[in-house]
């Protein structure tokens, strides 16, 4: 199983810990001697590692369709145009095999006529030999009168608890409400959720789209809370470092930047603090952020405060090919600066990260417990196994 940030809570589970019946999001210390007893492998969160490897798998999945929407790193729902079941069949089959084949990770493929039933038919997926499974609506009625609303994509948290009140277990005695009741329940989002279980597509396939996101944020909280500046420093600096490269890999710039803090002081409360800057010019540069978050941190830092949590946002984003020189810049300075970050970045990709960096981001990191991290065979050289023969 994987543990969440600072390995606190339960976020991962195979089959086999799901069938010792331990539950989502159970904090990891109270669990610890079932693991000990089942011999539970726990492993620390390593989203370097998750990125890549969702990166490759959608990769492929791209290759397979040209409507592809990725809806989290684990998830993604395609359309595909069938002339026969056998063949569709097939089809899906050669796909979970060509997956298998490129990124040796196993994953389930469900279809059905909206995505509400694709999340079905995905889970029944995940007990078939194949991997794969076809749900027609005629067998999704005769499935609905067993299959729990807990286990309906979109039924749980507050709605599932309003229809266990009401005695609605199953899907099928959800379905069979009128339009007007769900409405006057739900509103729109469990007439939506009743439309697409009717096999009434609501949803569509949402394709990748030109906007551009508002914010970025990279943030994590403290494993262990600190007074030292000089440690503050380094976790800041690790997220100013996260976000410039987030925005070189998306072809981005922002003008704005944003710190914050969640703090307590001796004898108060926890709270927020938090200071932005505005730059003259949009910029995507490392080296940039780093000066200006360098300065809000020395503005916002006070002595007595324990951080807790770090945040650093970046805003006011634009595409990068809207850039222009302003009559100060310097042009020279400005592309030596691109293009050893573009070098900085081709370097971590190829061998890891801080192979090639700032001197002030030397040996910073983001602060959170990680005692269990696997490693990133995908990502870093040092990582990949060395097998020796004869």
């Amino acid at each position: 199983m994987v543990l969440s940030s600072n390995d606190g809570c339960v976020v991962a589970r195979s089959q086999e810990v799901k069938d010792l019946r331990i539950p989502m999001g159970v904090p990891h210390f109270q669990i610890r001697d079932m693991c000990d007893k089942h011999s539970i492998v726990s492993f620390s969160s390593n989203f370097t590692l998750y990125r890549d490897i969702s990166a490759r798998v959608m990769s492929v999945l791209r290759n397979f369709t040209e409507t592809c929407e990725v809806y989290s790193i684990d998830e993604a729902f395609f359309t595909i145009n069938i002339d026969n079941d056998h063949e569709i069949l097939e089809k899906l089959q050669n796909l979970r095999q060509t997956i298998m084949h490129h990124t040796g990770i196993p994953v389930s493929v469900g279809l059905a006529d909206t995505k509400t039933l694709a999340k079905v038919a995905s889970k029944v997926a995940k007990s078939q030999a194949t991997g794969v499974t076809f749900l027609p609506y005629e067998r999704w009625l005769k499935m609905s009168k067993k299959w729990a609303c807990t286990e309906v994509w979109g039924l749980g948290g507050g709605i599932n608890g309003q229809l266990g009140a009401l005695g609605i277990e199953t899907a099928s005695e959800f379905m069979s409400l009128s339009e007007v009741a769900v409405r006057s329940r739900w509103g729109v989002y469990g007439s939506r959720v009743r439309q697409e279980l009717l096999g009434k597509q609501v949803y569509g396939v949402k394709l990748p789209t030109a906007d551009v996101r508002a914010s970025l944020t990279s943030s994590r909280s403290l494993a262990v809370p600190t007074e030292r500046l000089s440690d503050v420093e380094r976790f800041v600096f690790y997220h100013v470092s996260v976000c410039a490269r987030k925005l070189r890999q998306e072809k981005l710039q922002a003008r704005g930047v944003r710190l914050s803090f969640l703090v307590k002081a001796y004898g108060q409360k926890r709270r927020s603090i938090g200071r932005e800057a505005v730059m003259i010019e949009a910029t995507d540069s490392t080296n940039v952020l780093l000066r200006v978050v360098g300065r809000l941190l020395r503005e916002l830092w006070r002595e007595g405060l324990w951080c807790r949590k770090v945040e650093v946002s970046v805003f006011d984003i634009s595409p990068l090919s809207t850039r222009s020189l302003s009559l100060f810049e310097d042009k020279v300075k400005t592309e030596n600066t691109t293009t050893l970050e573009k070098l900085m970045d081709a370097m971590e990709d190829k061998f890891g990260s801080q192979v090639l960096t700032y001197a002030r981001l030397i040996n910073t990191e983001a602060g959170a417990r990680s005692g269990q991290k696997s490693p990133a065979y995908t990502t870093r050289w040092s990582d990949i196994p060395t097998v020796k023969t004869g």
